[in-house]
């Protein structure tokens, strides 16, 4: 209740801002399978070359979420919810990005202490206005909205309003929260103890722009994804596509019509890591690329070369046994444009091809752009492969969430020429 007494000339008024929030304040079960849908235009030439463009520079983001909830009151409270505000924006926690509180928290506080790093924690603006949760059961939780730069300190968050209650640590999960709607049609199912497992596509509309490619190295410009494919079983599966039709008049000989002069390579980038850290790392990683649109170089992590001199830290050119690369494959450009040597010791070298020879005596050499800077023993040297330039061949990118920290993606991936 407000009550004002000012002088007649004054003309005041009252603007109150507020936010209505329906929260589903249920955790859910792992593992799940969140998915990030990027959309992108591709043209691609006779020769291979491609340029392609972001119709959505942020994706959409879809959980798919496992709700089993055995308290009745829970149960109806989470049904009762979901059918009174359904097609309507709740604000959901994201678990997997739940983390404890690291010292207690008293009414009237506005910092709260948590370590916020390698988790999807969001700056509010002026803008736009986000929100974490104090949580410790669906009936006992507080929501704070986030101050503006309220996450510039590491290891605390200021928030916009005091604390209403009080929160111990650490039984207290501090929990992000975005705004999602649950997609048609939502189901569950209930056993004859009266246990239910609701089902909930979540489409979340808070987007956030987390592209960061800072961690990868780089060559001639291009990141590059140097860590070891993940198969994922006992082979990776790969080809080529020349994309050619053929015209056929049935009674006739037929007539192939090349789609392009240079082979897609295909393949496949599996990944899996087991750390908050290295699990925030690649969901940068996935933003930066923005689905299909940016490229990387790519190594095929097999024997493609076999390295038959040492060679010096000055040398311009590397000698392996021939393989008829100079004559099928080798064309000084992409997205066969890069060499990868790994040495046993866990040295890696990256380097672009800017020729090849073959001189005699059933060797070849390929010429790169740069020296290795040290000399390298043929017996130091665990593998030479391709450096392949790439993109990701999808724009819908699964990644599965296994436990805390723990994920894994298996992305379909195109090799790509001179691209744009």
């Amino acid at each position: 209740t407000y009550d004002f007494d000012f002088a007649p000339e004054f003309s005041p008024t009252l603007t109150v801002v507020g936010q209505r929030v329906i929260i589903f304040p249920h955790c859910y079960e792992r593992p799940f399978r969140e998915t990030l849908e990027f959309r992108t235009e591709v043209f691609e030439s006779e020769n291979g070359s491609e340029q392609r463009i972001s119709l959505r520079q942020l994706p959409r983001q879809l959980f798919a979420l496992e709700y089993i909830i055995q308290d009745s009151n829970d149960r109806q409270k989470a049904l009762n919810s979901l059918y009174g505000f359904a097609g309507n924006f709740f604000a959901i926690p994201l678990f997997h990005w739940a983390r404890p509180l690291t010292a207690d928290a008293a009414i009237n506080d506005t910092v709260i202490f948590v370590d916020h790093a390698n988790a999807d924690f969001r700056d509010s603006t002026i803008e736009n206005e986000h929100l974490v949760m104090l949580w410790r059961s669906p009936s006992d939780f507080e929501i704070v909205q986030i101050a503006v730069n309220g996450l510039a300190t590491p290891g605390q968050i200021t928030i916009e309003l005091p604390l209403a209650q009080n929160h111990a640590s650490p039984e207290t999960l501090v929990v992000p929260l975005q705004f999602a709607i649950a997609k048609d049609p939502l189901t569950f199912s209930e056993t004859q103890n009266n246990i239910v497992t609701i089902n909930a596509s979540w489409l979340s509309n808070d987007y956030a722009d987390l592209g960061d490619l800072t961690s990868l190295p780089t060559l001639d410009g291009i990141p590059i994804m140097g860590a070891k494919n993940l198969t994922g079983g006992s082979s990776l599966n790969q080809g080529f596509a020349i994309k050619y039709s053929i015209t056929d008049s049935v009674t006739g000989d037929f007539v192939t019509n090349i789609g392009r002069t240079v082979p897609e390579t295909l393949t496949f980038l599996g990944i899996e890591v087991r750390t908050e850290a290295d699990a925030w790392t690649i969901r940068k990683l996935i933003y930066g690329f923005r689905g299909r649109q940016k490229s990387f170089w790519l190594p095929t992590f097999r024997d493609d070369f076999i390295v038959t001199q040492s060679i010096g830290a000055s040398d311009l050119g590397i000698t392996f046994e021939e393989n008829d690369f100079h004559r099928f494959a080798e064309d000084g450009s992409d997205p066969w444009g890069g060499i990868y040597i790994e040495l046993f010791d866990g040295t890696q070298f990256f380097r672009t091809i800017t020729g090849t020879t073959a001189p005699s005596g059933g060797e070849e050499v390929v010429s790169i752009n740069t020296s290795l800077g040290q000399a390298v023993l043929v017996s130091e040297i665990r593998m030479m492969s391709l450096l392949v330039r790439s993109r990701f061949n999808q724009d819908r990118i699964t990644i599965q969430h296994l436990r805390i920290g723990n994920i894994r993606l298996r992305i379909p991936v195109a090799g790509v020429k001179e691209s744009v």
